[in-house]
């Protein structure tokens, strides 16, 4: 077993006044088995890749940091529950630097559910990426479970 400290911590000032989030003191602390998906990818533009598979890479994610060097990536999850559901999918932008980080895996599959939070419990299972940020980058992604 091992531990994960996570430290998150913003500030702004706007029209004078300071607003702050987080702690740069008291991390966030995860508990993982101490297995460990490190890697980096370099994906040209409009190219795609994909950055990780529970089927293919470890089974279950407890911490995911998944960061980009360029803007303008889009960041694919894909749930599935093994054909149930079908697989349900989200679509995010990548802002460079700024990491995209999960503490576990957990998702609900509520593909074409009328109800937000109605569907089936699953989780996040494959992460993709496309490349549309007008050059090369690189995309690390770090899951341990």
């Amino acid at each position: 077993m091992a531990t994960i400290d996570l430290y998150c911590y913003w500030e702004t000032t706007i029209d004078g006044e300071r607003k702050t989030g987080g702690s740069l003191s008291t991390p966030v602390s995860i508990t993982i088995d101490g297995v460990v998906h490190d890697q980096v990818f370099s994906v040209a533009n409009n190219g795609s890749q994909k950055l990780f598979d529970v089927d293919e890479d470890i089974s279950d994610i407890d911490f995911l940091w998944i960061e980009a060097n360029q803007t303008g990536v889009l960041l694919q999850e894909v749930v599935d529950d093994d054909g149930n559901n079908g697989e349900a999918y989200l679509v995010k932008t990548l802002t460079a630097g700024f990491p995209y980080l999960l503490g576990n895996d957990t998702a609900l599959a509520s593909n074409g559910s009328v109800d937000l939070f109605d569907g089936t419990s699953d989780v996040l299972e494959r992460f993709n990426v496309k490349n549309s940020s007008g050059s090369t980058a690189k995309v690390r992604v770090v899951a341990m479970t």
